[in-house]
């Protein structure tokens, strides 16, 4: 029981990007593709914390409330600010391995072990 056990915690299962596929993989794999999606322009990493980016972001509402109603400057300055969480979904349509595998299993159930033209949508 406990090498099952290990063995699902390898596992990060994940829906497909469309369709109703389920997407099983294991860590590795899935950290290696969504840290290549940083490695463009795209993404950058900030060194400004949370709370400095709140309070920025405040001061430069204040400054400009009078070009707001009351009604929409109270539901700005309701929100709460929390850090946001990086995930992609994979994009199992798009991958011509994964295709390819489709129509030779023909099954339920495709095993494609790291197909590397599977690409995700980052949420």
């Amino acid at each position: 029981l406990r090498s099952i056990i290990d063995k699902l915690q390898d596992l990060v299962i994940k829906e497909a990007d469309k369709g109703s596929g389920i997407v099983i993989m294991t860590k590795s794999f899935y950290n290696g593709k969504i840290l290549s999606m940083f490695s463009d322009d795209n993404y950058e990493v900030s060194d400004i914390d949370c709370s400095t980016l709140v309070k920025r972001t405040r001061n430069f509402i204040n400054k400009h409330k009078v070009q707001l109603t009351k009604k929409e400057l109270e539901a700005i300055l309701k929100q709460e600010a929390f850090l946001a969480s990086f995930y992609g979904l994979p994009k199992i349509h798009k991958s011509q391995q994964i295709n390819e595998a489709v129509c030779a299993q023909r099954s339920e159930l495709i095993t494609c072990l790291e197909p590397n033209d599977l690409k995700f949508r980052p949420i």
